[in-house]
């Protein structure tokens, strides 16, 4: 337990540079989750859970080159941003009164609620492909993996297109 709380706070504490400026990086992650919140209540494609953001992506310009390989950008260990997307392998949350797993699921941040806690932009969840809301306490992870990726630009596309 020691183990696992460790690794969340350093998770979320640790600070990384970003490979592009934060002029860049706010508005590209704003767009990420402001497609996610256009589409809350609509299937997106197939309505599986890495098309969101794979469609997200695509839509902003931002890279997508890696989508086949769950890998949506530059992977990140600092505190995560709105419109980040997040990697979930094999985890199991547990927390009082609930259990959930995510044997292999993709969601967008929409917000942080509480430190290491978030609502998140996911789709395919307990069978409904439609984006929706939901909330993970990452303090409730038990066993798997999760990998945040800040969204980036795809090669030659601008922060603003038209400018």
């Amino acid at each position: 337990m020691k183990t696992c709380l460790l690794t969340v706070i350093i998770f979320f504490t640790t600070l990384a540079s970003s490979g592009q400026s934060s002029e860049t990086q706010a508005p590209l992650n704003a767009r990420v989750l402001a497609f996610a919140q256009q589409n809350i209540g609509r299937q997106v494609g197939n309505g599986q859970c890495a098309v969101l953001p794979y469609e997200a992506l695509r839509a902003v310009g931002g890279w997508h080159g890696q989508a086949s390989n769950y890998v949506w950008g530059r992977r990140v260990t600092a505190q995560p941003l709105p419109g980040d997307i997040v990697q979930f392998e094999n985890c199991r949350f547990e927390g009082p009164g609930y259990w959930m797993s995510m044997p292999h699921h993709t969601a967008i941040i929409q917000a942080q609620e509480a430190p290491g806690v978030f609502r998140i932009l996911h789709s395919n969840v307990g069978g409904d492909l439609r984006v929706q809301q939901g909330r993970i306490n990452l303090w409730h992870r038990r066993q798997g993996s999760i990998a945040v990726y800040r969204p980036l630009l795809a090669r030659g596309k601008k922060a603003f297109p038209g400018r």
